[in-house]
């Protein structure tokens, strides 16, 4: 390890990338973590348009890294490609923090900030050409030590970012620190690198078209690989996406909550890479990824289905109890609320006297209860904190609320007369 960190230090190309590489982390981990917080929460993106968005800016990606490495075989360098990447990543970020609506958002997702994420695969690759002098064990160990830099800012950035701005109301500003991780990644490539950095000509591979290239990996050995870590890196995808919007809704947490979660899980992925360091030093990386396939997985813990307990009080009344939340539904005077305790909210599906009762809810509510009722309801009481229109979708408790159009078969009990 100490021979690694007297490598990095020897080599002011390799410091340069180090350093680049911790910034294109912290712009990272300040928005990765709350991308879906701000598209769905914030900017109003359904779950739908946010995932079509998501799976766009994948594919917009990976054609962006396969131009990416064809400009690099022609470039002489690539000092002048990572300048430009950084430029466009800072853009991106900035674009998304001064001008939040969704339309920008989309926009600079799709291209800009899609484009930047080719920025530390590229560092990676300069990574090694700089490299190129030292022993092939410590060229692979020089690798998990600028993957440590990504781990490293994936540790210290979401957790500080979660608090500070968890009583602010927004997570955008997240987007403010992105950009200025990404310019101070553009003045480190400008200012620290050294020039060329195209490694030894006679040690790079030969040039082939793009078809060619696609060609290559139609090999049945490196097609299996190209599948294994797609798969891979879509689950990572799927879970950066999903989780915080689960920990913030349904879990009952906090974007602080999220930060702390991102941020042991990078730690433990830091432990991880310093021993992999070591280890491919000494074991073929195929032989220690074919050991680590082997070893054992615990079975995951059975868990018992959520209970959902449904207790009928009196005509449309009735109270919802699944795990420690409470619901009541329609409360009227006449039912006995005794033993249910605080409500994490209140719904009244009716203005009609037979749903609601204005002293009962008044009565029923808590600190921590949310009052949800059509806008009948609320223009006679100013209790109500949403008011729901026909087909309006909200969150309470964690659990997503939807107003479904309501009507009676029959108009009344008797022909012409109204309920």
């Amino acid at each position: 390890m100490f021979d690694l960190i007297r490598s990095l230090r020897a080599s002011a190309g390799l410091r340069a990338c180090a350093m680049a590489v911790f910034c294109c982390g912290i712009a990272a981990a300040s928005t990765a973590p709350y991308k879906s917080v701000v598209a769905i929460r914030e900017l109003g993106l359904s779950d739908g348009a946010f995932s079509a968005l998501t799976l766009s800016a994948a594919v917009i990606n990976v054609l962006a890294s396969v131009w990416l490495g064809t400009l690099a075989d022609r470039d002489s360098g690539y000092r002048r490609l990572l300048i430009w990447l950084a430029a466009t990543g800072m853009a991106g970020y900035s674009a998304i923090f001064f001008f939040p609506n969704a339309t920008v958002f989309i926009l600079a997702l799709l291209v800009p900030v899609s484009v930047f994420s080719g920025l530390t695969p590229m560092l990676f690759a300069a990574g090694r050409v700089f490299s190129e002098d030292l022993p092939t064990a410590d060229r692979m160990g020089l690798s998990s030590v600028l993957r440590g830099m990504v781990s490293a800012a994936w540790i210290l950035v979401p957790g500080v970012l979660g608090f500070a701005l968890a009583g602010a109301g927004s997570m955008l500003p997240a987007f403010a620190v992105a950009a200025l991780a990404a310019g101070a990644a553009l003045v480190i490539i400008a200012l620290r690198m050294p020039r060329g950095g195209s490694g030894d000509p006679a040690r790079r591979p030969p040039r082939v078209s793009l078809p060619a290239a696609f060609g290559l990996l139609m090999r049945p050995a490196v097609t299996l690989r190209v599948l294994g870590t797609a798969a891979i890196t879509s689950a990572i995808h799927v879970h950066a996406a999903v989780m915080p919007l689960i920990m913030t809704g349904r879990a009952g947490g906090t974007t602080a909550d999220v930060g702390i979660t991102v941020g042991i899980v990078a730690g433990m992925e830091l432990v991880f890479l310093l021993v992999w360091a070591q280890v491919t030093r000494r074991i073929a990386t195929v032989t220690v990824l074919a050991i680590a396939a082997l070893l054992p997985v615990p079975p995951a813990s059975a868990q018992d289905e959520l209970e959902v307990k449904v207790t009928p009080l009196y005509h449309a009344t009735f109270v919802l109890q699944f795990g420690d939340q409470t619901i009541i539904v329609d409360p009227v005077a006449r039912a006995d609320y005794r033993g249910f305790g605080e409500p994490d909210a209140i719904l009244i599906t009716d203005v009609h006297p037979d749903h609601w009762n204005m002293e009962t809810v008044a009565l029923l509510m808590g600190t921590k209860t949310k009052v949800i009722a059509p806008a009948a309801v609320a223009d006679s009481w100013g209790g109500i904190d949403t008011v729901l229109q026909n087909d309006g979708i909200t969150d309470a408790a964690g659990i997503k609320i939807e107003a479904v159009p309501m009507y009676n078969l029959e108009r009344g009990p008797r022909g012409g007369e109204l309920y």
